[in-house]
């Protein structure tokens, strides 16, 4: 960090010490520009807490000699390039100030995860999830070629791939994952669920305390009040719901020219009514595990 001149030099350390626990590690003798540690805050508090200070000036803060506090963070994962997403929400910039913490855990309710994939397997927690369509605690997709058995897979991988591993993507954040399965895709191109189903994993998931679920699926069909029920069910527990608005691209609140002509529930269930976030999944496409 720079400061303004070297008669504040003992005021700069001082206020560091007292205030953000900094350890200090080094200060110029020429310069005004001291070098410091600290563990109990990170990233932009640090910067925050200095310039709303009014004991010294400062001309800058770097987080250490190469690299300024106010650059990008970039994972190690060969295949970021192709999650044209990760531009698109400024993911880069959100991960300096967080990166995750496996403390939160998201439940993926889809067609089954392959939850022993390599770019998965350390950030899933198997002690939590259920296969719904099988009755089973194997809630992995049906073991046929058709390529929409990827999708929780992907879904998966797009919230939580172990990020900086050197391997395959990087997800949004390093938290815990689980699964709920509660469908299969067909080889011949059919995918066959059940509503049922996603209010039992929908239930499931609040029994056992999960943070957020993922619901990156959609009934195109008249509301159902027992799925409604669950999902408010789930707010009222405070888990953020996640739901698919479709790949088309279209508005799901029917304003202006843009819009569907159909209906897809959960993500159109009423805001305030519902702890739910509409996603336009054609960010996701080139996402690939």
């Amino acid at each position: 960090m720079g400061f303004s001149s070297l008669d504040e030099k003992n005021t700069v350390k001082t206020w560091l010490e007292n205030n953000i626990d900094a350890k200090i590690i080094r200060t110029a003798k020429t310069r005004p520009m001291i070098h410091f540690k600290t563990n109990s805050i990170k990233g932009m508090e640090v910067v925050y807490a200095i310039k709303n200070q009014n004991n010294f000036g400062i001309r800058y803060i770097c987080s250490n000699p190469e690299f300024c506090v106010f650059s990008s963070y970039t994972p190690n994962d060969p295949l970021l390039e192709n999650q044209t997403y990760i531009d698109q929400i400024n993911l880069t910039e959100a991960w300096y100030y967080e990166t995750g913490d496996s403390s939160v855990e998201v439940a993926i309710i889809d067609y089954g995860v392959e939850y022993d994939h390599p770019d998965l397997k350390d950030n899933y927690n198997i002690f939590d999830d259920y296969d719904h369509w099988d009755s089973d605690y194997y809630p992995k997709p049906a073991n046929n070629s058709f390529g929409g058995n990827e999708h929780g897979t992907r879904c998966a991988g797009v919230f939580a791939a172990v990020m900086n591993n050197n391997k395959n993507i990087s997800g949004v954040a390093n938290v815990t994952l689980t699964s709920y399965r509660v469908g299969t895709h067909h080889p011949n191109g059919t995918a066959e669920t059940d509503p049922c189903l996603w209010a039992d994993a929908i239930d499931k998931a609040v029994a056992f305390g999960i943070d957020i679920i993922s619901i990156s699926l959609g009934w195109l069909a008249e509301n159902i009040p027992d799925l409604y029920d669950a999902c408010n069910d789930a707010k009222d527990a405070g888990v953020l719901i996640i739901a698919a608005a479709g790949n088309q691209g279209y508005d799901l609140d029917e304003e202006g020219d843009n819009v569907t002509d159909y209906d897809i529930y959960p993500a159109e269930y009423e805001k305030g009514e519902v702890n739910e976030l509409k996603i336009n999944m054609d960010c996701l496409k080139n996402c690939i595990l």
